[in-house]
């Protein structure tokens, strides 16, 4: 299903932009497709999926880890990220794919999610 083949080039340059700010990654992210990051993510480390996942706009962020396999842990992904990315990542989803991911964690971190997107309600409609 997924055409995308890591290359080493591709590879080559996340790691090198991952070395530069955010600025340099953001530009080099520019040129890859939701899905072809989640391919990417599969040889990353945490801390550098955390950072691509953060410097991404929410609606190709959220693409992203939908697109990630279950095996690579999108949740984990997810529940490490501050609370109110993750709350507007988890509002961009598909609920069925919000629904997914959010199964994978375990039952505390499930409550979290919730009430992150609870927290915002209060200060999105205050005028």
């Amino acid at each position: 299903m997924q055409s995308f083949e890591i290359d080493k080039t591709d590879l080559l340059r996340i790691k090198t932009a991952l070395e530069g700010d955010d600025a340099e990654l953001e530009i080099v992210l520019k040129e890859y497709h939701a899905s072809e990051i989640a391919i990417l993510f599969e040889k990353l480390e945490q801390e550098d999926k955390e950072r691509i996942i953060n410097i991404l706009p929410t609606d190709i962020a959220s693409d992203v880890i939908a697109e990630m396999d279950e095996e690579h842990r999108p949740g984990e992904l997810l529940i490490n990220l501050d609370p109110e990315k993750r709350a507007d990542i988890v509002e961009e989803l598909d609920y069925d794919d919000a629904t997914d991911i959010i199964s994978q964690l375990e039952e505390h971190e499930q409550q979290e999610i919730p009430e992150d997107i609870d927290q915002r309600m209060p200060a999105a409609s205050a005028p």
